[in-house]
């Protein structure tokens, strides 16, 4: 298992992230990139942890399992930070793609950000995201005034040996 969480890095939503052609990412989209990878990269022990895991994953029998912990300022998550709700949290599944494109896709493994203080090859999870079988993430406030952005990922089974239950009753009306 991986678990780590990236302080004083703001999530950019997909909607946020790219242009219409939903092709190439918009400068707030390039930002968050840089900021997440390089955030991770500076710090060997969650590189460590992030080899350790693929270094024992293998396609043809594992999956993944996700879950993104998204925490926000509560100015920012909740009206006038106390009351409901607030729309500048944004939506929680908007939040996922992004980081989860740019944690888990291997296009982004070994590339080199310019203007950067220590340019060095950026090491992510390269595994593709086809491989993650469960995904879940929270919104919640934060306990500090900036964001921050918890991660944990497993290997899993790719064939589960028990599968969620989902209790199915229709009614029909004539």
């Amino acid at each position: 298992m991986v678990s780590f969480i990236i302080h004083n890095v703001k999530p950019c939503s997909i909607n946020k992230g790219y242009y219409k052609t939903r092709k190439v990412l918009t400068v707030d989209g390039r930002r968050y990139r840089k900021r997440l990878l390089c955030t991770i990269n500076d710090n060997q022990l969650i590189i460590d942890q992030i080899n350790k895991l693929t270094s024992k994953f293998d396609p043809e029998k594992h999956a993944l399992k996700v879950q993104y912990y998204f925490y926000m300022p509560k100015k920012v998550i909740y009206l006038k930070g106390k009351g409901a709700m607030s729309r500048l949290g944004g939506d929680v599944d908007n939040l996922i793609k992004l980081t989860t494109d740019f944690l888990f896709n291997p296009k982004y493994m070994g590339h080199v950000f310019p203007n950067v203080d220590k340019p060095t090859q950026i090491v992510n999870f390269n595994i593709d995201d086809q491989f993650i079988a469960d995904i879940r993430a929270y919104k919640l406030p934060s306990v500090h005034e900036y964001h921050s952005i918890g991660v944990k990922a497993h290997i899993v089974n790719k064939k589960p040996k028990k599968h969620p239950s989902f209790d199915l009753k229709e009614i029909f009306k004539k």
